[in-house]
């Protein structure tokens, strides 16, 4: 307490002669006093509590208008933010102890004390008081704070073990309040039997190191039986010794989140599953289709051949033409062949770039006289993408124009490769006879494109109907170019 703050007493008594002699010693002692205000009743005490501000009270158990412990009772219902100092006489010591059980700083025995004793008194009153005031106050906002959130707050007590919990350990697991125990085993016992061990040894080895917080993940049993994921954070508390002896801290419910985390998991591993599925499925797609083309083509071609070069060699007459026809079958076979080879290997966009090779596949349809068929690309550069990721475009570019052909019976298509705000947009556009995307969206061609697009963490949107063409668009976002991941082509 500083003494240069004047200090305001208020004294209830009734005996004018007691005081008097208060008031006299108060004068002796060194202590800044500036007013001492007399009230012979409790009621006129009320109204001056009111109308003056106080530090201190002097209080008679005895007044006309109360008497006994009710006094001090009645008057802390008034004055709970005051330290209060009951006067007492030889006779009423018993009941001056009592009143110190219920909130009082102290007490006084009339004309047994001495202007030390009462200095010291006021000063040990005044400073127990604040600091009663400042616990209740922080035992307040603990309180406020434990029921404001929807976490379970516990208190660790290090030197007698002793546990206190929140309402969260009630709202959170189902236990009622006969069914906690506060004691740290109790926490022990609901921990996991897998996860046990691990936290109970990792929050003994800070403690006993001096760290000043812990935090771990495991699981708590809930009142069912059943047991929720928890994230749990504490701090810990030092004497002036720097010797541990509070833990308090936060029990965060997890399991909603784990349960999402799991639920993306398992998406994750089902779209890998769909992606290598289709993957498989084209290779042997490809597989299949070479060795049709091989068997029904160019082996056929090859037959051919080896009966012309036999009728060369069997009648002179027809050697030149036969040797000149197979000649031509070769390069049929030959030109046959690149066809083949150039349609299954990557194009070499390292040599030539993403957008000659996309000219390039669109003149060889042009050649077919399929469709009509347009490229438009607004670019400024192609350095945000790695060579992978321009694989990726073009194979979706690849895909979606055989799918045309196959299926659309097309006359006009639009290929457009724009870059708009943020993002890059491929557009394919087609005036074929449409179909309903949710019907054809577990097919080979689509799924692969799908799987494409989400390797460029990109997103696919395809509009079509029947007898209505079909819009194929793949978005990808700028802020993904750079964070793409190599992948099954």
């Amino acid at each position: 307490m500083q003494e240069t703050i004047p200090i305001h007493i208020l004294v209830i008594e009734d005996n004018p002669g007691d005081f008097l002699l208060l008031k006299e010693f108060l004068r002796l002692t060194a202590l800044p006093i500036d007013k001492v205000t007399n009230a012979d009743r409790l009621e006129e005490a009320y109204s001056l509590l009111k109308e003056q501000t106080h530090d201190l009270i002097f209080l008679d158990l005895s007044l006309p208008d109360s008497e006994g412990i009710n006094t001090f009772v009645s008057l802390q219902k008034k004055a709970a933010h005051l330290p209060i100092i009951v006067l007492s006489g030889l006779t009423d010591v018993t009941v001056a102890l009592e009143s110190i059980s219920l909130g009082a700083q102290d007490y006084l025995v009339k004309g047994e004390y001495t202007d030390k004793l009462l200095a010291k008194t006021i000063q040990y009153s005044i400073e127990r008081k604040r600091n009663e005031l400042k616990l209740f106050e922080s035992n307040r906002r603990y309180e406020l704070l434990s029921q404001a959130t929807n976490d379970t707050i516990w208190d660790w007590d290090l030197v007698t073990n002793h546990v206190a919990w929140n309402d969260g350990i009630k709202t959170i697991f189902g236990y009622k309040h006969a069914e906690i125990r506060n004691e740290i085993d109790w926490w022990h016992q609901n921990i996991h039997p897998e996860d046990k061990e691990r936290v109970v040894a990792k929050i003994t080895r800070h403690i006993q190191a001096g760290l000043k917080t812990w935090k771990d993940e495991y699981r708590f049993r809930c009142i069912n039986g059943n047991y929720k994921y928890v994230f749990d954070r504490g701090f810990i508390l030092f004497n002036k010794d720097n010797n541990p002896v509070r833990l308090i801290g936060a029990m965060q419910d997890l399991t909603d989140r784990r349960k999402l985390e799991q639920q993306l998991t398992n998406e994750k591993i089902n779209k890998q599953k769909q992606l290598t599925q289709a993957t498989i499925e084209g290779q042997e797609k490809e597989r299949s289709e070479i060795s049709r083309e091989l068997h029904d083509n160019i082996n056929q071609i090859l037959v051919t051949i080896k009966l012309y070069l036999e009728l060369a060699m069997d009648d002179r007459r027809l050697k030149d033409d036969m040797i000149k026809r197979s000649a031509e079958k070769i390069m049929y076979c030959i030109n046959e062949i690149r066809n083949l080879s150039k349609s299954l290997a990557p194009p070499s966009l390292n040599d030539y770039g993403l957008v000659e090779a996309i000219t390039e596949l669109i003149e060889n349809i042009k050649l077919t006289k399929t469709f009509d068929i347009s490229l438009n690309v607004k670019l400024e550069s192609l350095s945000q993408f790695n060579s992978l990721q321009q694989l990726y475009i073009y194979r979706i570019i690849q895909e979606q124009l055989n799918n045309i052909i196959k299926h659309a019976n097309a006359k006009n298509v639009s290929v457009e490769l724009i870059e708009n705000y943020q993002s890059i947009d491929l557009i394919i556009r087609d005036d074929g006879k449409g179909f309903n995307p949710k019907e054809k969206s577990s097919g080979i061609g689509l799924t692969n494109i799908q799987n494409r697009a989400e390797l460029l963490n990109g997103t696919l949107e395809i509009i079509s109907n029947h007898n209505e063409g079909c819009v194929l668009k793949v978005r990808i976002a700028e802020k993904s170019y750079h964070n793409l991941m190599p992948d099954l082509l």
